[in-house]
């Protein structure tokens, strides 16, 4: 479809407001990047603020997600709902599906599979309680850096798609928007493969 119908200019000093839809994506996508910028300061900061990192992941994809749905998949009403604050959230798998069919590939298939997973580091399940002991039995945070690793890549990508979507949205000229394919181009050089 028109990537650009009913969105602002690509230069940032003229761009209005546009349209509840694409002001919704911009809030997520803000809110997106102060929950991956804590995520990084917080494995940043070493051991004992790890769980609060692990705790973000979720948030984060939630809200990219959450984005993405809204701008390609949610109907008007919907949208305007969630733009005055009203619950109509369908469930985080309920939106994945639906991307995945308007993307017409599985992107969102191996976060899916995490969803329960990342329920647990929210909200104190198991996957932050079995981590809280060491190898001697000491009370502190024991992530292994593979664990460390997975997270900062996960969130990663998942940040970058949403970057990539926002460029494209906000641009006047979305199939060739070098920022997006920019961004994209960096993603793989850093770790090999495309978001």
């Amino acid at each position: 479809g028109d990537w650009s119908s009913d969105v602002c200019s690509s230069d940032l000093s003229t761009i209005t407001i546009a349209n509840n839809r694409t002001n919704i994506l911009a809030a997520y996508v803000h809110l997106a990047s102060d929950l991956y910028g804590s995520i990084l300061q917080l494995i940043a900061g070493g051991g004992p603020y790890d769980g609060g990192a692990f705790a973000l992941v979720r948030p984060l994809v939630e809200a990219s997600v959450m984005a993405q749905w809204l701008y390609f998949c949610a109907s008007d009403d919907n949208v305007e709902r969630a733009y005055v604050g009203e619950d109509i959230d369908p469930g985080l798998p309920n939106m994945m599906d639906s991307l995945d069919r308007a993307i017409g590939e599985a992107v969102f298939a191996r976060l899916r599979e995490k969803v329960k997973t990342l329920h647990g580091f929210t909200h104190g399940g198991i996957e932050q309680l079995g981590r809280r002991f060491d190898a001697e039995g000491n009370l502190r945070a024991n992530y292994s850096d593979e664990e460390k690793i997975e997270v900062l890549r996960s969130t990663t990508s998942t940040f970058t798609l949403l970057s990539k979507v926002f460029c494209r949205v906000m641009s006047a000229e979305p199939e060739t928007d070098t920022r997006s394919t920019g961004i994209e181009a960096k993603f793989a050089a850093l770790y090999g493969t495309s978001t």
